[in-house]
């Protein structure tokens, strides 16, 4: 009955896991997606960069891929609750009509109420079960009200105040982890539902969609995500008619807007431009009528002035006019003698002219000699100058590199530091030598007893120095070699430069020259001039003594005549006074109704100036923003872009990687163990199918017992194991997973195909070994089988041809040796069996180790960044608070502009969604990422002339360092790069290249438009502070901590981690039931062995230890085996179970070598002690009886 038992448990045990963890991830997909269904969770989710117009949602309605579309709406605030607190908010718009209390209709995204009721009206509210602050208390009732603080509150909402009325759940936010907001510190703690009403958008941020045939498959299914992605094409295919569309519906409201505003603009700027025109006119009338007055009084006041002044001059002068009159006469005279004086200076002027002339004329012809002497030797140096320019380059290049040479060799064999040594040294004996005022080193020595050390020191110093300098005679020859060639180089080189600078004075010869010759021709005529004036001098002076003659008779009449004149100015003169009266007062009227009219039209004009110009202002403004505005895009999205449904879908592709390769080695170590039993069991009862042959029962009876005892352990076993396998597993993994989802029921199906698959595979296995035990039994005659199997032959063993071990060996432990290396078949089996369970658990614990220390990995020692800045546009990195931010230490103490950009990338049957990450300095890259060799840490230098991979992409492509990789981009544009190196990773596939090889690839420069940094405070609080700056800067787009992208996956490995623990049990309760059935086996086999040493006088105490001794050493060298098989098994099963994201870790800790081995001998303990009791029972006169 034990084997029979033993039997039904390793079936059931290898099927229930096999089958259980295989069925595992098609019941989570089914519950998943019934869920799915049932809360009629969006397939599609289409969002726009400037909106949803119900004509993009009828467009997506007429699609033959869409069954449905709800438009609705969405945005993040700062809410402040009942009890004071400002919440991190996303707020969704709910379809008041269709809600289940109204109308009981299916809407997508449909949420279901757990407490309260659904809002009836536009001021009320339900909350998600699941958001964070939601958990914290939140109770219907409490008032929730948007913040003052948050931006374009009006645009958005209606309604700002609501009353929480219910509370509810969602398959959209299943999961803890939530998207990141666009407010705040960036993390959502509340989900929010209001009605459509409350929001007072134009137009709507989302439109989710209903795929037609979609819930006829699994969401999580291959098929599902074919559907999705031929729905995507068919939308991405009219985006741009409906992005245009949309751009133009935009521009043309803007323009009309603008357009009516220009038409308002400029009646007005008319209107108020004629105004002040008319104004601006009466004023300047009124202006030139003061400025005409005061004119005409000024001028009259002027001409009153000098008539008076000028009459009484007159008056006064006309004796000295006579007089004056008669000198001018002598002036005149004295005038044609000067005139004379000057005809003869002018003509010796003349004279001395002609002279220079003549001389110029010799000075240009020996210039022009000169010029013809010097042309040639500046052709000459200028002919030399381009080659000795290239020879002096080529030298000074040799000159660098053997001085950087030299540089480096000097800094490796640290040269400053052995000269800063020994000047320390012999500093710190001149300082001495000057303290004690000796006369020389000498003295010092002889009186100082520090001295010789000192000196020891500074000779050592020197002689360091030396050997140094020595060290480095070898690069510094090639330099001074080098400088010797430059300094000769640059002496022709100067030579040539200087005949070449002679151009310059050669020019300056010519243009100089060129420059006389016009001079000396113009100065002939110049010459001809003068002479010709001398001659109209001459004439004056004959012209001028006629006039002096003339003057003399005038001179005679002039007394009468002056008092004519004087009588009739005074007449004038008062009429010009009483004129000038009477315009005093009029001027002193105008210039008060002058004065009043500038100040009105002054203010007018002001006023209407800046109220023009801040209307053209705006009216430029909205127009710059309407030319400038960029076609909109459609951002087209399936459920993978939902973090739940994204999450959990990750998760269940993790359980089906680990389900389709661990369960396979469980299993077949557990049919190895029945397929052992079956075996064993037909050998023990030779005899008995001896006798039965012997009477005459033919073979396909005697068969037929063995087959049935196996077939029905086996189908028992295997009922069992998918009764027990089929519910236990995936409900133990499903409730792993409630730390982590909202999870609704779990539905566990029987699963045909793998009950089939498993069932089948482990009774054939048991068929198969019984028919092959059956058939070589047979075969024998029945004579033969009716007697005992001989004993192995008494051969020596290894152990007894090693003398001295042999001899101090005591009898019972020879015996042990004896049976275990004898029976060479009971132990191989033994010791594959031990060492399969123990290779299982090796593998569980190293999954557990593989998994655990990825994040960390990643997110400490590969990236050593913990912030992610996203900005809207690449210009924005030159914001002026943003900058502020990034450098204020307090805030971040490091930061680096990057560029990067998700694609997908094809080699062969792998498809691999890869970043490409472009630094803006090459050399800062290693700041913020640490580019090593997993194996050995040796770094990978990032030169720029080549990209770096990933050590996962790498083994998954089959490139290496010097291949040529085919990378595309986000644009779709494909372009070949040399791999330089491979680097350690774990999460993600990379690829590093600088921003000239980017540009050299893809042909456009990258765009800036990402920051990575690392923060000074890393602490929460810290965090939650940076991010409210942050956000705060329109720029910025969004940002990410590495904490909470940690966070996120530590979540998910966790999960994983009870997976490998569920695998680990399994593992060790296999390894149990093998060791019981090999140990029951055993003993079995050997009754009679054992009945015998009990009748020889060995004590229980004593024959325990006889079987134990030899199952303790088969467990320690199945341990062993299986230590070093479980790494095998272990890489295999890493290598199979890995999704292309995520590379897990190579490395086993040691611990979980020990835990393994502990666990497996324990086990074989606790197998001991139970049949412990089985080797008392076993009876003395067995060993009397003869064989049955």
């Amino acid at each position: 009955m034990s084997r029979f038992g033993a039997i039904f448990a390793i079936v059931a045990l290898g099927v229930g896991f096999l089958a259980g963890l295989l069925a595992t991830t098609p019941d989570m997909r089914y519950s998943g997606d019934r869920y799915f269904d049932e809360s009629n969770l969006f397939d599609m989710r289409v969002m726009g960069s400037m909106g949803i117009t119900e004509g993009d949602v009828a467009a997506l309605r007429a699609l033959p891929c869409v069954e449905e579309v709800m438009p609705a709406y969405s945005a993040d605030m700062l809410v402040k609750t009942s009890n004071g607190d400002t919440v991190v908010t996303r707020i969704h718009s709910l379809p008041l009509r269709e809600t289940e209390q109204l109308e009981p209709k299916n809407y997508i995204n449909r949420v279901d109420l757990l407490e309260g009721r659904y809002p009836l009206n536009a001021d009320e509210c339900v909350v998600e079960r699941g958001s964070a602050y939601a958990n914290e208390g939140l109770q219907l009732g409490d008032t929730l009200q948007i913040g003052d603080e948050n931006k374009d509150v009006a645009d958005t909402f209606a309604q700002r105040k609501y009353t929480v009325v219910g509370i509810v759940k969602s398959s959209y936010y299943f999961s803890f982890e939530r998207e990141p907001a666009s407010v705040g510190n960036g993390t959502t703690a509340l989900i929010m539902y209001v009605g459509t009403d409350a929001f007072s958008m134009k137009v709507y941020t989302d439109a989710y969609i209903s795929l037609k045939d979609a819930r006829a498959l699994n969401s999580l299914s291959d098929d599902y995500a074919d559907l999705a992605d031929s729905a995507t094409k068919e939308m991405e295919a009219i985006s741009d008619l409906r992005c245009e569309a949309r751009l133009a519906e935009i521009q043309t409201e803007a323009q009309t807007e603008i357009d009516d505003a220009n038409i308002k603009y400029e009646d007005a700027k008319a209107e108020a431009t004629q105004k002040l025109a008319d104004a601006a006119q009466k004023l300047l009338d009124g202006k030139t009528e003061v400025a005409d007055g005061e004119t005409e009084l000024a001028d009259a006041q002027k001409k009153i002035a000098d008539g008076e002044n000028t009459l009484a001059n007159e008056r006064a002068d006309l004796p000295n006019t006579l007089l004056e009159a008669q000198k001018k006469l002598e002036a005149g005279q004295g005038v044609i003698d000067v005139s004379k004086a000057q005809l003869a200076t002018g003509q010796a002027e003349y004279d001395k002219q002609k002279q220079a002339y003549d001389a110029g004329v010799a000075q240009i012809e020996a210039a022009k000699a000169g010029v013809a002497q010097l042309e040639p030797l500046v052709a000459q140096g200028e002919a030399v100058l381009p080659q000795l320019t290239q020879q002096l380059l080529q030298v000074q290049g040799y000159y660098d590199k053997a001085n950087a040479a030299y540089t480096a060799a000097a800094e490796a064999a640290h040269l400053k530091d052995m000269q800063a040594a020994y000047d320390t040294a012999q500093k710190a004996i001149t300082d001495a030598i000057a303290a004690g005022n000796y006369a020389d080193e000498a003295a010092w020595a002889a009186a100082e007893a520090a001295a010789p050390a000192m000196q020891a020191q500074r000779d050592g110093a020197k002689q360091m120095l030396d050997a140094v300098v020595a060290q480095l005679e070898p690069a510094k020859t090639p330099l001074d070699t080098v400088t010797a060639q430059l300094a000769q180089v640059r002496a022709l080189f100067d030579q040539a430069t200087m005949l070449a600078g002679k151009r310059a004075e050669l020019e300056a010869a010519k243009a100089q020259i060129a420059a006389t010759e016009p001079q000396l021709a113009a100065s002939a005529p110049q010459l001809a001039a003068a002479a010709a004036q001398l001659e109209s001098a001459r004439m004056q002076i004959v012209s001028g003594e006629a006039q002096l003659a003339s003057g003399a008779a005038a001179l005679q009449k002039a007394p009468a005549e002056a008092e004519k004149e004087f009588a009739k100015a005074e007449k004038t003169l008062r009429d010009a006074r009483n004129s000038y009266n009477e315009g005093i007062i009029t001027l002193a009227d105008a210039r008060k109704k002058l004065s009043d009219g500038q100040a009105e039209y002054d203010d007018a004009k002001t006023k209407a100036d800046k109220e023009l110009a801040d209307a053209a202002a705006e009216l430029a403004d909205a127009q710059k923003k309407v030319d400038e505005l960029e076609t909109p895009e459609w951002y087209v999205l399936d459920r993978e872009s939902n973090v739940s449904f994204s999450s959990f879908l990750s998760n269940t592709q993790k359980v089906e990687a680990i389900a389709k390769v661990f369960p396979i080695f469980f299993f077949l170590v557990a049919a190895l163990v029945a397929l052992t039993t079956m075996t064993r069991m037909v050998e023990e009862e030779r005899l008995q199918i001896g006798t039965m042959k012997a009477l005459g029962y033919k073979k396909s009876v005697i068969m037929s017992k063995y087959i049935f005892y196996a077939m029905a352990a086996s189908v028992l076993g295997c009922a069992f194991g998918l009764l027990v396998g089929f519910n236990l597993f995936p409900t133990v993994i499903w409730n792993a997973y409630t730390m982590m989802y909202t999870l609704p029921k779990l539905y566990c199906q029987f699963n045909v195909p793998y009950a089939v698959f498993a069932s089948t595979a482990a009774i054939l296995c048991t068929l198969a070994a019984t028919l092959n035990a059956c058939n070589a039994t047979l075969a024998e005659c029945p004579a033969q089988l009716m007697l005992p199997r001989a004993p192995k032959a008494g051969k020596r063993i290894l152990l007894e041809r090693i003398t001295p071990l042999w001899k101090h060996m005591k009898f019972t432990h020879k015996v042990t040796a004896r049976n275990l290396f004898r029976y060479k078949k009971r132990f191989f089996m033994t010791v594959v069996g031990i060492a399969g369970c123990t290779a299982l658990l090796v593998t569980g614990f190293g999954l557990h180790d593989s998994i655990s220390d990825i994040v960390n990995k990643q997110f400490g020692k590969v990236f050593t960044y913990d912030l992610i800045i996203a900005l809207k546009d690449a210009e924005n990195l030159q914001d002026d608070d943003l900058q502020t931010l990034l450098t204020d230490k307090a805030q971040i103490d490091n930061f680096m502009p990057a560029h990067q950009e998700k694609s997908t990338n094809t080699y062969g049957d792998n498809s691999f969604t890869t970043y490409l990450f472009v630094p803006q300095e090459n050399a800062r890259l290693g700041e913020f990422i640490s580019l090593q060799q997993r194996v050995g840490g040796a770094p990978v230098p990032f030169t720029g002339e080549g990209v770096i991979i990933t050590e996962k992409m790498s083994e998954r492509t089959g490139y290496g360092v010097g291949d040529m990789i085919s990378l595309e981009n986000n644009d779709h544009q494909k372009a070949e790069f040399p791999i330089a190196g491979v680097a350690e990773n774990y999460v993600e596939n990379y690829v590093y290249m600088s921003a000239d090889l980017y540009q050299a690839g893809y042909g456009k420069a990258p765009d800036f438009s990402m920051i990575v940094a690392r923060t000074h405070d890393s602490s929460k609080a810290g965090r939650d502070l940076l991010s409210t700056k942050l956000l705060k800067i329109d720029n910025i787009a969004a940002i990410n901590f590495t904490s909470d992208i940690k966070d996120s996956f530590t979540n998910m490995m966790q999960k994983i981690d009870t997976i490998v623990l569920v695998l680990i049990v399994s593992a060790g309760l296999l390894a149990f039931v093998v060791l019981y059935n090999l140990t029951n086996i055993n003993i079995t086999e050997r009754v009679k062995e054992i009945a015998t040493i009990k009748v020889l006088g060995f004590y229980d105490k004593e024959v325990s230890a006889y079987v134990y001794r030899e199952s303790i050493v088969l467990s320690i060298i199945g341990t062993l085996c299986g230590l070093a098989l479980g790494v095998f098994l272990h890489m295999f099963v890493i290598y199979n179970i890995e999704v292309d994201a995520v590379m897990f870790g190579r490395t086993i800790q040691p611990l979980s070598y020990v835990f393994s081995a502990i666990l497996t001998l324990v086990f074989s303990m606790l197998v001991n002690l139970v049949m412990k009791r089985k080797l008392r029972k076993i009876s003395m006169v067995e060993s009397m009886k003869a064989p049955e």
